[in-house]
């Protein structure tokens, strides 16, 4: 003011945080089918940044999500991959600034025809409910025909019964 300078005193070293950016892909496949014939979701989230959300390709299985926000230190993501009548997996991951994280392949394990992440007798008496015909809806979302091929069957048993007693989420 007046032309006279102003004193002033320096508060000390300021800390500035920019976040960098990563991408994670990966590929999800489905136990009892060659393909995933209808897509599922790969979800990452972090309790500060994100969710990011893709579906996985109805041909082969792989997803990718890019521009995933990341701190200068690195950023601890919890990785999902979730399909209807399918337990979903789950891991945990660190991602830096400038990763491009590719994710082991995961198989989900099939046979929670209810949906309600526990595989047991609900979900057996609803597959063998429809033994030998088309497939029933059972609970309010899932689905007697656990691999897809429009006939309620053995195959849809035998999956079912081999995960009996499993939840969700299993390990990736």
């Amino acid at each position: 003011r007046d032309g006279w300078a102003l004193t002033h005193t320096n508060p000390g070293p300021l800390s500035l945080t920019v976040c960098g950016f990563a991408a994670a892909s990966g590929t999800v496949s489905l136990q009892g089918r060659l393909t995933p014939i209808d897509a599922g979701k790969v979800t990452l989230t972090n309790g500060t940044l994100g969710p990011y959300e893709t579906d996985f390709s109805v041909t082969d299985g792989s997803w990718s999500i890019s521009n995933i926000k990341v701190m200068p230190g690195g950023t601890s993501y919890t990785v999902d991959a979730t399909h209807g009548v399918y337990l979903g997996n789950q891991l945990v991951h660190t991602l830096n600034p400038g990763d491009a994280y590719a994710a082991a392949a995961t198989k989900l394990k099939g046979g929670d025809a209810d949906n309600s992440g526990l595989i047991d007798l609900s979900d057996l008496t609803c597959i063998g409910g429809a033994f030998g015909g088309p497939p029933s809806v059972c609970g309010t979302t899932g689905s007697s025909d656990i691999n897809a091929d429009g006939t309620v069957n053995i195959q849809d048993l035998a999956i079912a019964g081999g995960n009996y007693g499993l939840t969700t989420p299993q390990s990736w």
